[in-house]
């Protein structure tokens, strides 16, 4: 309803269409975790053990929901991107 109401309702919105002057964007803002926390809530997760603490609480919520997953180098195992970069790959994080 508030997208309609930005571009002025229903049949501005289908008159584009049929014009075919229709575009939609998507805007994705990314939000970097910290190591530190990234760390401790993926060696909870992989024990499946959901933490108490809210931050890694957060973070292991944020871990589960990542679309970009990797493939890890030397086991092949699928993991976030966060876990890949923040934890696996310590030394390219520095």
């Amino acid at each position: 309803m508030r997208v309609l109401s930005r571009v002025r309702g229903l049949r501005v919105v289908a008159w584009a269409a049929v014009k075919r002057r229709l575009k939609f964007r998507t805007f994705v803002v990314h939000n970097f975790m910290d190591a530190a926390d990234v760390a401790p809530a993926w060696v909870l997760m992989e024990q499946g053990v959901a933490s108490e603490d809210l931050t890694l609480k957060a973070t292991q919520e944020r871990l589960g929901a990542c679309m970009h997953t990797m493939s890890h180098p030397q086991t092949g195992k699928l993991v976030p991107a966060y876990v890949q970069h923040s934890v696996l790959d310590a030394g390219e994080n520095i």
